[in-house]
């Protein structure tokens, strides 16, 4: 499950400033009650969701603009890990979120018109759009109209429209593993499909007797889209 808020373990210390936010609260409510009028407390309000909402999208590009420049720091550590001690951020999150914003928002073929409509979906939303914008069966358009929709229902019927037409279409990309010991590849062989040419991916041990191996396997054949060949 995508997680559903940007930071994985609790804040360790609470600032004064984040304190007086909900004195700000207090403020919100008492002039609407003095005018007679909810409206400065729901436009408050608002204003909360959408900075909530932005900082986890802020969230997700630091992650990937401070992963892209790592090496410069000299720090031996993983990227992840680092972010785990120092942000309390899992990494997986953070491997989830730097996908994200890469697929999306330093995709060159995706328009900016189109980027800053999907800047105002929740993080759920885009964690779900990273694979389908990755592997690029959906493209600007089938990202526009993920955009538009009423809910995280709409656009998962999105991407399965797209990835059902992607494997009939000849533009679109394709992955295929070899499963078949007289195929014109090795068994085991990952193939990238994209239009009309056949390139070579990796390789995945699938005679290999170790457990862990034959179940990383079986997990990328039932949650991929990748076909056999």
């Amino acid at each position: 499950m995508f997680p559903s808020s940007s930071y994985d373990q609790p804040i360790r210390q609470i600032e004064p400033a984040d304190v007086a936010l909900f004195d700000e609260v207090d403020k919100a409510v008492a002039e609407s009650t003095v005018v007679g009028d909810p409206s400065i407390a729901f436009d408050f309000g608002l204003s909360l969701i959408r900075s909530g909402l932005l900082r986890a999208h802020a969230l997700a590009k630091l992650l990937y603009k401070i992963r892209s420049v790592w090496e410069l720091f000299y720090i031996e550590e993983p990227f992840e890990d680092v972010v785990f001690e120092r942000m309390g951020v899992a990494k997986a999150t953070v491997d989830k979120y730097v996908k994200m914003w890469e697929a999306i928002f330093e995709n060159n073929y995706i328009t900016q018109d189109t980027k800053q409509k999907l800047m105002g979906r929740p993080i759920r939303d885009l964690l779900m759009l990273t694979a389908a914008a990755r592997e690029g069966s959906l493209d600007d358009e089938g990202l526009m109209r993920a955009a538009d929709a009423p809910d995280r229902a709409s656009i998962r019927e999105i991407i399965r429209d797209a990835r059902g037409e992607a494997t009939s279409s000849g533009s679109a990309l394709i992955g295929k593993l070899v499963w078949r010991d007289d195929a014109t590849y090795p068994k085991g062989t990952l193939l990238a499909m994209l239009e009309g040419q056949t390139f070579e991916a990796g390789w995945l041990d699938v005679n290999s007797t170790e457990d862990a191996v034959q179940r990383l396997i079986e997990r990328i054949r039932n949650n991929t889209p990748v076909s056999e060949a």
